[in-house]
């Protein structure tokens, strides 16, 4: 019954997604016109539930989801009309695919490149990083001038060594309290 829901739900948010970049209304609605990424994860995510075989051809699998993505982005440079409110919601469901594929293959050379040390941090701290992102990177509400926080490069080198900051001082430490308190 709940994968009825999702499919129904991804259909009326790809309408709504037409209807709003076609006919230019509804703009209030941005949200629910990207709901249909937030509906491709809830899916995969109850259809492969608990699933644990392997993919039989994974990394033949990933090589085509990669080339369909690159021909999306493709045809979404020349912004053809209602074309591309499909080729949004496909480029979703390729991407839940693609990780999926990820998540039930562990072996390859793009696997092992997701999973270095430096990606995985990255991964980790990206959270604190969006969570800190806005202050530096809107611009200054000061008629004077710019402040340097909000100025290119600055910005973008300041949000990230506070998120950074923020990841190792604070988010590390609540998530080892709630990993202790957890098992009480």
């Amino acid at each position: 019954m709940l994968k009825r829901y999702l499919l129904f739900s991804l259909c009326i948010s790809l309408i709504i997604r037409i209807v709003s970049e076609e006919y230019k209304i509804l703009k209030e609605l941005h949200l629910i016109t990207n709901s249909d990424f937030l509906i491709v994860g809830c899916y995969l995510g109850i259809v492969y539930n608990g699933e644990s075989e392997r993919l039989k051809y994974a990394t033949f699998q990933r090589i085509l989801f990669w080339i369909a993505l690159y021909i999306i982005w493709f045809i979404l440079r020349y912004k053809i009309p209602f074309l591309n409110s499909f080729l949004i919601t496909a480029a979703a469901i390729i991407i839940g695919f693609l990780i999926n594929t990820y998540i039930r293959y562990r072996s390859g050379l793009d696997y092992r490149l997701l999973n270095n040390k430096y990606v995985v941090f990255v991964g980790a701290s990206s959270f604190s990083i969006y969570l800190w992102q806005q202050i530096f990177l809107s611009p200054s509400v000061s008629s004077r001038s710019e402040l340097v926080r909000t100025l290119f490069p600055y910005n973008i080198i300041i949000s990230m060594v506070t998120g950074i900051i923020s990841y190792l001082s604070l988010e590390k430490f609540l998530l080892y309290l709630k990993n202790k308190f957890s098992s009480i």
